[in-house]
Formats: C-alpha cells, sequence, structure tokens
C-alpha cells in the first residue's frame, strides 16, 4: 500500500473542502415543480460543448435554472419572470427583457420553455425544430435535438 505523502494530502483535502464549501448548493426534494440532475449541451453554430449539474424549479411564468460544476460550485443562476429574465454567472448579473432571449444567449438557439418544462413532466411536447426522443423518461433520460442550428440536449434526470 502506497502512503501519500504529506503535501500531496494536504492539497487534496483543500481541494475537496473547497469544493464542498464553496458550492451554494442546498439540497432539496425533487417535486412535481423542481428537478435536478445532468445536462449535455452540444451546438455546432457556434459550436459549443457544454456539461453541468442542475437544477430547475418553477413554471414558464416564473422559474430559476441553476447549472453546477463537478464540484457543486454555481456557474450560472437563469431566473425568470413575466417581467424580466435575469442571468448570474461570476461576471455578474445581466437582465434580459424575457426569458427567450436569455436562452438564445445562453445556448445559442432557442429552446422553448414550455417545451422544455413538458418533457421533464414526461410530455412529448413538439417545439419547432426540435425531436424530442422520451422513450426512456420513465428512467429519468431525455434527449432532443435541434435539426437548424444544430443543438443536441441530454438531461439525465435524478430519481429519487
Amino acid at each position: 500500500m502506497k502512503i501519500i505523502s504529506r503535501p500531496w494530502s494536504i492539497l487534496l483535502t483543500i481541494i475537496l473542502l473547497t469544493g464542498c464549501a464553496s458550492s451554494g448548493r442546498i439540497p432539496t426534494s425533487i417535486g412535481p415543480n423542481h428537478w435536478q440532475g445532468k445536462l449535455s449541451l452540444n451546438t455546432i453554430a457556434p459550436r459549443k460543448s457544454f456539461q453541468a449539474d442542475f437544477e430547475i424549479s418553477g413554471s414558464t411564468q416564473k422559474g430559476e435554472l441553476r447549472l453546477f460544476s463537478p464540484l457543486g460550485q454555481t456557474l450560472a443562476v437563469l431566473s425568470w419572470d413575466s417581467q424580466s429574465a435575469d442571468l448570474i454567472t461570476q461576471e455578474g448579473k445581466r437582465q434580459f427583457a424575457k426569458i427567450e432571449d436569455l436562452i438564445i444567449h445562453t445556448i445559442g438557439t432557442d429552446l422553448p420553455l414550455e417545451t422544455l418544462f413538458g418533457w421533464l413532466q414526461g410530455q412529448n411536447i413538439q417545439a419547432k425544430g426540435w425531436q424530442s426522443d422520451l422513450s426512456n423518461w420513465s428512467d429519468g433520460l431525455i434527449r432532443a435535438k435541434r435539426i437548424e442550428p444544430e443543438a443536441r440536449l441530454i438531461l439525465k434526470i435524478d430519481r429519487k
């Protein structure tokens, strides 16, 4: 059995404690208007690839989406209501007139919020330009792709 040298064990401990202490993530119960899990988004034009843990709650009228790094640090908070939509990141806060503008800014293409909430509830709602695959929804897997501009979205919902 190999013993980890003292400097490496101290560094490893600091990294693990920093990841836990700075997350700002509070465990919450999963309910009818709250989901959490992992998401993966890939777009072709512009070419982007993004993976994160997420929590989304609320509805199309008022809600919040939080994105987290693998260590639990908050990457972004998207919140919306009927008056505006906000994006909070490490760079600061940015306000948009409506959630659709915020979504396009964030992922580079549109994704109707009503459709996303429908998918999360297991409803195979179709949105213009999007194709969804909910065949594994009962296992917490949602796949969707946008035809033009091409994008692929995968959500893996935690089932508790």
